[in-house]
């Protein structure tokens, strides 16, 4: 289950970034995944996509944290089902887009600790900018930043340590 979780780990943290990267270099991609492009028009830039998703999937979080036990999570289902037909529908995203960020949303439940699945949600959107802006040279920076912050970082072995990185 260890290995399940870090490769979710993994995936949830790179899927957005080389998928973002795919569609700005389709020529790279190889024949047995030209599957993963977007074969129809976009009105709104697939980074925005990603982002206003990220910030919707938090809504819906917190709208299920303040719903009633019993409704929670029928909320949620329904209400994310609802919100993603609509989206698609009206043209404000891509089902590409929403596939992804409902597999990114769903993997981001198997981390051991909410903090943990916040961390990686701001490692993969510090990946989505660099990505975005420098294309595969931001994500390359991006992935040595991270691998420079997992280096560095020592574990806590007390409660009271308060800094647990010395970068």
């Amino acid at each position: 289950l260890r290995v399940t979780r870090i490769l979710t780990m993994l995936v949830t943290l790179f899927v957005t970034p080389l998928w973002l990267l795919a569609l700005e270099y389709p020529e790279k991609v190889p024949e047995v995944f030209k599957f993963v492009l977007v074969s129809e028009e976009q009105n709104i830039p697939i980074i925005w996509q990603l982002f206003i998703l990220e910030f919707v999937i938090d809504g819906l979080k917190l709208s299920s944290l303040n719903t009633p036990g019993m409704l929670s999570s029928t909320f949620s289902i329904i209400a994310g089902i609802i919100v993603s037909d609509f989206a698609v529908k009206s043209g404000w995203f891509n089902s590409e887009t929403m596939l992804y960020m409902a597999f990114v949303a769903m993997a981001n439940y198997s981390q051991p600790g909410y903090e943990l699945g916040y961390a990686f949600k701001l490692l993969r959107l510090a990946l989505l900018l660099l990505a975005a802006a420098w294309d595969v040279w931001g994500f390359l920076v991006g992935v040595l930043g991270i691998l420079v912050l997992l280096i560095t970082c020592k574990p806590i072995t007390r409660i009271t340590e308060i800094s647990a990185c010395r970068l």
